[in-house]
């Protein structure tokens, strides 16, 4: 199970090609989401009026196709090690995404920045979002 991260869940929502190449192939099951990732994509959605009942639109129609994993006390725990662990390093909700995603068995988080996750120290594999394919003249 992949875990995806808000940029990777922006992306989608736009319609980038690198974030839709991601389902090609895959199982429907194969991508989980955290309610924290999506708490992060409703305050963005409901920041700005022009378009916000077409953003929530999308959002709603995202949650209802991806597994959307709750926060419950082992995905706190777990979450509180990872923040620990980091000294500082994480964002609370950076912390509380990986604990839930680690309480809920997922073996990766799909993230634009990689770097970000360090503190997950081999619990989850943090991978890149496949980058877009860019054209090239010759």
């Amino acid at each position: 199970m992949r875990g995806l991260d808000t940029p990777v869940l922006l992306a989608l929502l736009d319609g980038q090609p690198a974030a839709r190449r991601l389902f090609d192939g895959a199982p429907a099951d194969a991508f989980v989401t955290t309610e924290v990732n999506l708490f992060e994509l409703e305050t963005l959605a409901r920041q700005r009026s022009p378009g916000r009942s077409g953003r929530l639109a999308a959002l709603e129609r995202l949650r209802r196709r991806l597994a959307v994993l709750p926060l419950e006390s082992g995905g706190a725990r777990r979450a509180a090690l990872f923040a620990a662990d980091s000294k500082g390093g994480l964002s609370s909700s950076d912390a509380l995404v990986l604990g839930i995603l680690d309480a809920h068995g997922a073996s990766e988080l799909v993230t634009n920045d990689p770097a970000r996750f360090a503190a997950a120290h081999g619990r989850l594999q943090v991978v890149p979002m496949p980058r877009s394919k860019s054209k090239k003249r010759e």
